[in-house]
């Protein structure tokens, strides 16, 4: 199986094509995304044939940003299994820098997962595979970035994680992540589930870098933000297509429908907005200012007010539906700091929120919007659900790899379980 990055045209030639790095005579356009263009070439020394990795300008310029991918490079390099695909060198010639990989033949797990559903027995063995390359990886403190079927090859041998042509490298534990390049997402999708199979029966291309859905009040559609492409996609649930993209700023994240069907609000990380969008028209009527890297929203059950959190602001914002504005904005300081996702209770007299940086649940006082309650949870929760009968809550926390089970009038911890490797959501059936 093969982690690679994603390529956007198609493969044919370039004015690279005919021209040699080193020892190697670049034959093919692969294709090119994000992280630059990749070509089949060919080894004049040890006669075989290569993936060749033309970086782009932003890494020749930048020093610091060279020095850290080279560097992941040779780390890289020191892996060695069979589902990894291998890191030959970094060659470096007439000013282009490039990254000489494994050529790894065969399909994504994206394209075998849109020819048909993949059968449970053949699904086993893809994960089962691409399980041994990461634990492979872990265990030289390597954590790939960018996991997803589009990055992973499934080739006639089995499957190979092709780390180097990721869009986001493998990198250690304490990386500077916002100091990486960033991911190549030009293949990213929505995968539609049949639950009863328990197959992907269909993957849906939805912008670039899909982050988070929503379904409609009625039911009839699905709204997703696309962080890398700026645009929220809806999707028609009766035909599983988009049917349309809606421009919302740059990196959206949380996406929350209204109970009462009206709007959908989309944070946009970069410009620290929400966009408003109309359901009737799939239109954006208003967008207005949060704090600094707003991450979720959630409305009351009445759809009059909704909470929004803001990360690095430290604030959890209140705002009027009527007028979709701010109309008051709380601070949370302390190790209650970063507020992240949140959740109603079901008779809209509580707000719930995590702290993504912290440990921390709060409990909001919607009558008069303060906390009035908090409880150390795992480490870095984010998600947040409320059982159906509104007594329980569950906190996902990814680094402690656990869910927390909160009681939601106490604010007390009843229960911790574990949930294998780094949780970030959970829902309620």
């Amino acid at each position: 199986m093969a982690v690679a990055a994603q390529m956007t045209t198609s493969p044919g030639d370039s004015i690279l094509t005919g021209r040699r790095i080193g020892a190697y005579q670049i034959q093919t356009l692969l294709g090119a995304g994000g992280m630059g263009e990749v070509y089949r070439a060919r080894d004049t020394k040890l006669e075989r044939d290569v993936a060749i990795k033309i970086l782009p300008r932003v890494f020749i310029t930048d020093p610091d940003r060279l020095a850290r991918f080279e560097r992941e490079a040779r780390m890289l390099a020191a892996l060695n299994h069979p589902h990894i695909g291998a890191i030959y060198g970094v060659e470096e010639a007439e000013g282009l820098r490039a990254l000489v990989l494994e050529l790894v033949e065969g399909e994504t797990l994206a394209d075998r997962l849109r020819r048909d559903p993949v059968p449970v027995a053949e699904a086993l063995t893809v994960a089962r595979q691409v399980a041994d390359g990461l634990d492979a990886a872990h265990e030289k403190g390597i954590i790939h970035r960018d996991l997803k079927p589009a990055n992973i090859k499934v080739t006639p041998d089995g499957t190979k994680l092709l780390v180097a042509l990721s869009g986001s490298p493998m990198a250690p534990p304490g990386t500077d992540e916002s100091k990486l390049p960033p991911p190549d997402r030009t293949a990213d999708g929505i995968g539609v589930v049949d639950i009863a199979a328990r197959k992907v029966t269909t993957v849906l291309t939805s912008g670039s870098d899909p982050e988070q859905i929503s379904l409609s009040a009625d039911g009839s559609k699905v709204f997703v933000s696309n962080e890398d492409a700026g645009v929220a996609s809806i999707i028609d649930v009766a035909t599983n297509k988009i049917v349309g993209e809606v421009k919302v700023g740059g990196e959206p994240e949380g996406v929350t429908t209204s109970p009462n069907g009206q709007w959908v609000y989309v944070t946009s990380e970069e410009d620290n907005q929400i966009a408003v969008i109309d359901t009737a028209s799939n239109k954006v009527i208003k967008m207005f200012e949060v704090g600094a890297r707003p991450r979720s929203s959630v409305f009351l059950p009445d759809s009059s007010r909704a909470y929004v959190t803001a990360e690095n602001g430290g604030t959890v914002h209140v705002v009027d539906t009527k007028t979709h504005s701010v109309v008051k904005t709380l601070k949370i300081t302390g190790e209650m700091a970063r507020p992240m996702g949140a959740v109603a209770s079901h008779d809209g007299r509580r707000v719930y929120v995590t702290t993504g940086r912290g440990t921390m649940l709060l409990a909001i006082d919607t009558a008069k919007d303060e906390v009035v309650g908090s409880v150390k949870v795992g480490t870095r929760p984010w998600g947040v659900e409320i059982s159906p009968d509104g007594k329980r809550l569950y906190t996902a926390n990814g680094p402690s790899n656990d869910v927390s089970v909160v009681d939601a009038d106490t604010m007390t911890v009843i229960a911790t379980v574990s949930a294998g490797r780094s949780p970030w959501g959970v829902a309620i059936k």
